[in-house]
């Protein structure tokens, strides 16, 4: 759900007036990964009288924190006060989205839907539409978007890559075409140059991305182009050459993963080592480590890393990257532990449930992977997560049963 966070975070800069200082405070502190100081200042802003824009952002905060439960409930009495606001049924089905209910999400997006939001609003919507990949609803409020307005380069890049995500590849190259001619800034080419990559036009995408400046995130895309055009020398060289010009914690993370891609090892061990001596207390870092480590073969600083990873509180989508790579180490009954819990927090999520058939499966446990399967299907899992589904009836010699 990477693109609904996306989406969240533009909702929550993007407003016009200023939160309260503890909110403020409060936002600073989520985005510095301190969930320790984030959760007490919240509470702090809560005590206190808050505007209903306050309140909102209080609510993406949880979000941004993985807490669906208190962001969803939070929302929930907001819509209950201004019934008539699309733009609360769209947060709120950001939130159902990223907390893995899909169906729910479909809904609460229909809801925001009949209430006439405003353009943003009904761009952003399509985005969440594209996310769920629920792409006919997606393509209507893009096309309408773009009847009323052809010149807007953002929706028409928003069109362009729901064309390139959903395979129908003349309509990406057509809206690419119109999109080149509306003065499109570094950022968009960046975007562009992603989509050709995507879409195989290879030189198309290295045209755009000559003409952008050389930045951490541009380069970072070149190395990208090239290790998938199989030119690995030069992704290690524009990689090399990012890592000069001081790059943010995420780029830092995005080059660490492209290093491991590649098999350049040891220059992903050093990426990684830098960025825990630079931000200790960030579980996600030592989980990038322990990745790495496994994937080098060095075990025992894996499960180090992993310990590290789970003695600092890390949020659900960490724990769950934890207990893939424990599995992947072989440490079957760790990550069954971290796995079950999750399930108890999060029961309606389920990807989980697959990742529990498949541990079920690892270890032998052919009735409780044909069990979470089915709970998984129950659950309505996303046409990508069908696939695994599918893919494990077939290892284990079942038949997929029929779906309604």
């Amino acid at each position: 759900m990477r693109v609904v966070a996306a989406l969240l975070l533009a909702a929550l800069t993007a407003r016009a007036d200023l939160p309260s200082p503890s909110v403020e405070r409060a936002t600073a502190a989520v985005r510095a990964g301190d969930r320790k100081a984030a959760y007490a200042l919240i509470a702090e802003a809560r005590k206190l009288k808050q505007n209903d824009d306050d309140r909102e952002r209080i609510a993406l905060l949880y979000q941004d924190l993985k807490d669906f439960n208190e962001s969803q409930a939070l929302l929930e009495t907001l819509i209950k006060e201004r019934p008539a606001e699309p733009r609360l049924r769209l947060y709120l089905a950001c939130v159902i989205a990223m907390a893995g209910d899909r169906e729910s999400s479909l809904a609460a997006l229909a809801e925001g839907e009949k209430l006439k939001p405003n353009a943003v609003d009904r761009q952003r919507m399509a985005f969440l539409h594209q996310d769920l990949k629920d792409y006919a609803p997606a393509r209507v409020l893009l096309d309408g978007l773009i009847q009323e307005n052809p010149r807007d380069l953002s929706v028409r890049l928003d069109r362009a890559s729901l064309a390139t995500q959903s395979g129908e590849k003349p309509v990406a190259f057509k809206q690419l075409a119109k999109a080149a001619e509306l003065d499109p800034g570094p950022d968009d080419k960046r975007r562009m140059a992603a989509m050709y990559r995507d879409l195989g036009a290879f030189d198309r995408a290295r045209s755009l991305l000559e003409q952008v400046p050389e930045k951490p995130q541009s380069l970072y895309d070149r190395a990208v182009l090239d290790a998938r055009a199989g030119r690995r020398g030069a992704a290690l060289a524009s990689l090399a050459a990012a890592e000069k010009l001081k790059p943010s914690f995420e780029e830092r993370r995005r080059m660490a993963a492209l290093y491991l891609e590649l098999r350049a090892f040891d220059e992903g061990f050093d990426c990684v080592a830098a960025l825990i001596r630079d931000f200790p207390k960030h579980p996600s870092v030592r989980l990038d480590l322990a990745y790495l480590s496994a994937r080098r073969g060095a075990r025992e600083e894996a499960l180090d890393a992993l310990a590290e990873a789970l003695r600092r509180n890390p949020d659900l989508q960490d724990r769950k990257r934890a207990a893939l790579i424990y599995e992947d180490l072989s440490e079957h009954a760790k990550a069954r532990e971290l796995i079950d819990d999750l399930i108890r927090e999060e029961s309606r999520d389920p990807q989980l449930r697959i990742d529990r058939a498949y541990f079920a499966a690892d270890t032998g446990d052919r009735a409780t992977a044909l069990f979470e399967l089915a709970e998984a299907q129950r659950l309505k899992a996303d046409p990508d997560d069908q696939k695994r589904i599918g893919l494990l009836y077939e290892r284990l010699g079942a038949n997929k049963p029929l779906t309604k």
